[in-house]
């Protein structure tokens, strides 16, 4: 029931061996394979800052199901309305110290623990106390659980029993006395593939004759026959050519993976919602509500940007210039906007009947979807003030030729008293977060992660009080008289 080091953390990922695949092949060790190790220091370093007396209080916490066990935050209970507040200042407070997020956040594990609790309520069933169970043991082991929602859909215009291929959704091939038989897969996983748990919900609101596919239930990543293909990002393969500069950012990153269930077994103390149809949609809006103000994280990327514009700004000779410290100032509301109204969502929080709190439901989808924006806009802004060595700067392999070097070192200085390479060294973590391997997190997730914009319009548009405004829009004119 202790805390972990990243070395332990490292040793039990060593010893599951979760199949995952890389350029067709399959890896014998994520933690240190090139293309991965990056994402898995992330996480390590993480467990590393959990044990750190300077650290400890922010990143931990005490369980509230298992009597005295520590727990990383990664895992914990959203258990009042003011750590919805402080997840957020802590998550800032984190990215000073490390810029890309790391181990995973415990919105599927809220959701499923509410939804459950409400389930059991209708259907006297006891998902609710598996799902603690399942819970205590996450504690006790301080294990990082990754969520698993989005199917891959197949024909997007067709439910899940209309596809020519019923495996486009995940679904329920099997059951007996033991457990239930799935198959399919999940597309755009974070953070999947050095987590310990997977736990996996619909990604649709589902109908009475789709009980197959109203499933929802938690496997560990080595389970047989699962599988993870890791997603490609731009400029990736930079990772594997011996050189740290041209990736941007060498000793951090994040993956992606397309999750395969061939015919994978699990357990019934494993299942947490089966066949209950009508609570797939409770399930899909309340994780929503959670998982789409966490993008307000993304304000952590914009620090980053906004100090790389800043930086290289300052080694152009240009940071006085009055059209850079303006579009510097533009950059910074764009950033802070995204973070006030993720605190605005959870001081507007409310309680559940699990005992769990979620944020306001109209706020969090606002939030999200400010991001979708101002994410790009914060990144343009950084491309417009860098120039366009951002494109055309050569690589560190020419840095470091004893033929060429010199010239570059000599052609590509920027104010007096800056080496070279720290000039290019900045404006190749600027090209990672605008369109490298970075602008995976900081654009496309920002677009289509948690759902694309229009994903949020259509919750706003459900949960807004129009008929409320339009009766204050009456008494104002006169039409009506005031409210008593």
């Amino acid at each position: 029931m202790a805390l972990k080091t990243g070395a332990e953390y490292k040793e039990e990922l060593q010893r599951m061996k979760p199949k995952v695949y890389v350029f067709g092949e399959e890896v014998d060790d994520i933690t240190e394979h090139p293309f991965l190790r990056p994402a898995f220091e992330a996480n390590a370093k993480y467990y590393d800052f959990c044990l750190d007396p300077r650290y400890k209080e922010k990143m931990t916490t005490i369980s509230t199901l298992v009597p005295g066990a520590e727990i990383i935050n990664n895992i914990r209970l959203y258990d009042s309305k003011e750590y919805l507040v402080e997840r957020f200042r802590t998550i800032r407070w984190l990215s000073k110290r490390f810029p890309l997020r790391a181990g995973r956040w415990p919105d599927p594990i809220n959701a499923m623990y509410c939804v459950t609790y409400d389930c059991d309520q209708k259907y006297r069933s006891n998902y609710h106390e598996r799902f603690k169970e399942y819970l205590k043991y996450l504690h006790r082991n301080n294990y990082m659980a990754s969520l698993d929602q989005m199917d891959v859909k197949g024909d997007r215009s067709k439910r899940p029993l209309e596809q020519s291929d019923p495996d486009m959704y995940v679904h329920v091939v099997k059951r007996n006395k033991e457990g239930i038989v799935v198959r399919g897969a999940k597309a755009h996983q974070t953070s999947t593939i050095h987590s310990h748990e997977l736990i996996i919900m619909p990604s649709r609101t589902m109908r009475e004759d789709e009980k197959n596919y109203s499933i929802g239930f938690a496997v560990p990543t080595n389970t047989k026959g699962l599988m993870q293909v890791c997603a490609r990002q731009p400029s990736d393969l930079r990772r594997l050519d011996g050189m740290d500069m041209d990736s941007g950012m060498p000793q951090y990153g994040g993956t992606e993976a397309l999750i395969i269930f061939d015919d994978v077994f699990v357990p019934w103390d494993r299942v947490f919602l089966d066949g209950q149809w009508d609570f797939s949609q409770e399930l899909m809006s309340i994780f929503a509500n959670y998982h789409r103000v966490l993008y307000a994280i993304k304000a952590n990327l914009g620090d980053l940007i906004i100090g790389a514009a800043a930086q290289i700004a300052e080694y152009n000779g240009v940071a006085k210039a009055s059209h850079i410290r303006s579009k510097l100032v533009d950059m910074v509301i764009l950033n802070e906007t995204m973070h006030g109204c993720a605190l605005a969502a959870a001081c507007e929080g409310v309680q559940t009947p699990s005992g769990v709190w979620v944020y306001d439901p109209i706020l969090s989808n606002v939030v999200k979807n400010i991001v979708t924006k101002n994410m790009y806009e914060i990144c343009r802004l950084a491309e417009e003030i860098a120039g366009g060595l951002l494109t055309t700067q050569p690589s560190e392999k020419d840095l470091r030729s004893p033929k060429i070097g010199a010239y570059i070192t000599k052609y590509l200085r920027g104010i007096d008293g800056v080496p070279t390479e720290h000039r290019m060294r900045m404006f190749k973590l600027l090209e990672c977060f605008t369109y490298g391997q970075g602008s995976t997190y900081a654009r496309f997730e920002a677009m289509h992660g948690a759902g694309s914009p229009e994903a949020q319009k259509i919750f706003i548009e459900r949960e807004y009080d129009f008929e409320g405004v339009k009766k204050l829009a009456r008494i104002a004119c006169g039409i009506e008289r005031e409210y008593h």
